[in-house]
């Protein structure tokens, strides 16, 4: 279940990095 966890939240914070870089570049 840890691996599980870890993999669900990287991807989340890759998701949300994803997130917070898209409108960055969208103003850039």
């Amino acid at each position: 279940h840890r691996v599980m966890d870890g993999a669900t939240g990287a991807r989340f914070l890759a998701t949300m990095r994803g997130l917070l870089e898209q409108p960055l570049a969208m103003l850039a």
